[in-house]
């Protein structure tokens, strides 16, 4: 039994959902959205009216018109006409990206299509969503390739680590060597002191690796030719969203544009990137919702905000604060 009573606002902060679930999912695009009340799940429109039901043990949001849903043990998948499109069959079910879902059977992972069908069979130690037409799969935790929606593996596990495709690139590492690679699998950026990349966002990377001789490392921001964009390095960064990216300094969390000046100041205990025009950020433990400028849209008083998806955000207050307010 979740802690919490959770419910669902928009970014401008006008409520959708009452605070009143045990759990609550984002709305889908056209909203519907799951909700928890005991251990019945249902889909609810954002007018308060029921969508459809069923004998759901678990239920996931919407993405791309479907969502899995758990029944007896196993997953399946259904439409938001709460159709069943794939029966129950699998151990696990991830959501849709790019028209495939990473799905778990008897220990192993491939995809099923939009219709149901398998499109990889499952026969890797780990599989991840699509992105550039390729998803990310590994036939053990040290050899990572990536395969396309006919199971053809385009780029051979033959990486050490690896991270998804965004924007035409992703980070890999083989035991001499660093960087990004295209979706050929050639390397477009090699760069040996990168211990990590994120994905590109907005044409720019955040990478960490070594800043100097004397053995310092840091969080510095590349664009697709491999260049630093500025000077300035950071012990916590995470990529650009909205033009803005999440940057800690000393212990606290600011934002900072395409410059590397701080134009939101490092004052929250923690954030989250931007998404639909807002992010999360806390102070003393409550949340609230700032815009790109630092301004507050959602005031200080949830317990819990999700980031933004869908233009909705996920709101929670713990039941014993929500008892006695009332």
């Amino acid at each position: 039994m979740s802690k919490y009573r959770w419910g669902v606002v928009k970014v401008d902060g006008s409520k959708v959902i009452p605070v009143e679930h045990d759990f609550v999912w984002w709305p889908s695009k056209s909203g519907i959205a799951p909700i928890c009340s005991g251990e019945r799940w249902t889909y609810i429109r954002i007018d308060g009216t029921v969508a459809f039901q069923g004998e759901f043990n678990e239920a996931a949001p919407f993405d791309e018109g479907l969502a899995p849903v758990k029944n007896n043990g196993y997953y399946g998948v259904i439409d938001e006409n709460g159709k069943l499109i794939s029966d129950y069959l699998y151990d696990s079910c991830g959501y849709f990206s790019e028209g495939f879902a990473v799905v778990k059977k008897d220990g192993n992972y491939g995809y099923i299509d939009r219709t149901g069908r398998i499109a990889v069979a499952p026969q890797y130690k780990q599989a991840h969503p699509f992105d550039s037409g390729l998803g990310r799969v590994c036939r053990d935790l040290s050899h990572w390739g990536f395969v396309d929606g006919k199971g053809n593996e385009v780029i051979s596990c033959r990486f050490y680590d690896a991270e998804d495709f965004s924007d035409g690139l992703a980070f890999v590492q083989t035991k001499a060597s660093s960087g990004y690679i295209d979706v050929t699998g050639k390397w477009a950026i090699k760069a040996n002191q990168w211990s990590t990349g994120d994905e590109f966002t907005e044409g720019v990377a955040c990478v960490y690796g070594r800043l100097n001789a004397k053995r310092q490392f840091g969080h510095r921001f590349i664009d697709k030719s491999g260049q630093f964009i500025f000077d300035r390095a950071f012990d916590f960064a995470v990529g650009f969203r909205e033009g803005r990216a999440l940057v800690k300094v000393g212990d606290l969390h600011g934002f900072i544009d395409r410059t590397g000046e701080l134009v939101i100041p490092a004052v929250f205990d923690s954030a989250n990137s931007f998404r639909h025009g807002v992010a999360v950020v806390s102070l003393e433990g409550r949340e609230c919702c700032i815009d790109r400028d630092g301004n507050t849209v959602i005031p200080f008083g949830y317990d819990l905000i999700s980031s933004a998806k869908n233009g909705y955000l996920r709101i929670a207050i713990e039941k014993e604060r929500s008892a006695q307010a009332e």
